[in-house]
């Protein structure tokens, strides 16, 4: 347990690196490089225990004994025995035995076997994969409340609708998402977006009310769509929850969503918005959709 958290260490401290080496480039090649670090960070542990080892040193399972020094015997000289006469008696020998001596075997005591260690490390393992169960489920429980807003939202107006088939056929989408909003009693701050195979963007009520903001909202929202954020990030949580006691590991979720933000404005921006209007756009639509509040 020990080596494969030191080499997941590794892994995040290179990968964080890479990440401030490159700050230069482009916000799509930063998120790829921590795409794929949390994906290795996932893969590391059925790597460690599938994978040999590259060098294997056979431990001693006996503590070493000196090799015994062998010693040429000397020859002894054999005693000579004088011949004894051969009885003539016919008498019938005794069928009684000898008296054979006695002896007792004295054999050393068997030592007592080393008492078991406290499992410190099975225990220790339990703990980890019980985090990691219970991080699993928190993310599936949110993934059944985004569910839950779906089904208590409401479909978009024909003019959102239309809009979004115009801005999807765009950015060459294979298929066109859902829209739908919610309603205030959602308290849905800000727009939505989740789902690999069609998409859903879930928009909050207040942000109709400003067509302008409302078309580049819903571009930021299909440009992630496109480039597969919602399924990056999905892959990232999962990551994160088996590794949920490590601080880097959360660090580099947070770099992620970072990244995949400022590489989804980038695309707008591309797109031929001008910045200072994406700017504007943003805080208008902000602000609408937190009541007015500044």
């Amino acid at each position: 347990m020990l080596l494969l958290l030191t080499k997941t260490t590794l892994l995040l401290a290179v990968v964080l690196l890479l990440g401030r080496l490159l700050r230069r480039a482009s916000a799509a090649r930063r998120a790829a490089l921590y795409t794929a670090g949390l994906l290795g960070l996932a893969a590391l542990p059925i790597l460690h225990l599938v994978a040999p080892p590259l060098i294997s040193v056979p431990l001693p399972t006996e503590p070493l004994q000196p090799a015994p020094i062998l010693v040429q015997a000397q020859p002894q000289p054999v005693p000579l025995v004088a011949k004894q006469p051969v009885p003539t008696t016919t008498s019938t020998p005794s069928l009684r035995p000898a008296p054979a001596a006695e002896f007792i075997a004295l054999s050393e005591p068997t030592p007592l076997p080393p008492p078991a260690p406290f499992p410190w490390e099975g225990l220790g393992m339990v703990f980890l994969a019980s985090g990691s169960v219970l991080c699993l489920l928190r993310l599936v429980f949110g993934l059944i409340g985004l569910q839950q807003l779906v089904r208590q939202s409401q479909p978009a107006p024909a003019a959102v609708r239309d809009e979004v088939v115009a801005l999807a056929q765009r950015l060459r989408l294979a298929r066109v998402p859902q829209v739908r909003i919610a309603g205030e009693s959602l308290a849905l701050a800000s727009p939505l977006t989740f789902g690999w195979w069609r998409g859903v963007v879930l928009l909050p009520e207040s942000s109709l009310a400003d067509d302008a903001a409302l078309r580049v909202a819903l571009l930021h929202e299909l440009v992630h769509l496109h480039r597969r954020d919602w399924l990056v990030l999905l892959l990232a949580r999962a990551s994160a929850a088996l590794w949920w006691f490590h601080p880097l590991v959360h660090l580099l979720v947070r770099q992620l969503r970072a990244e995949l933000e400022a590489a989804c404005d980038d695309r707008v921006l591309r797109s031929g918005v001008q910045a200072p209007d994406y700017a504007g756009y943003l805080v208008s639509f902000a602000r609408t959709a937190s009541g007015g509040k500044s």
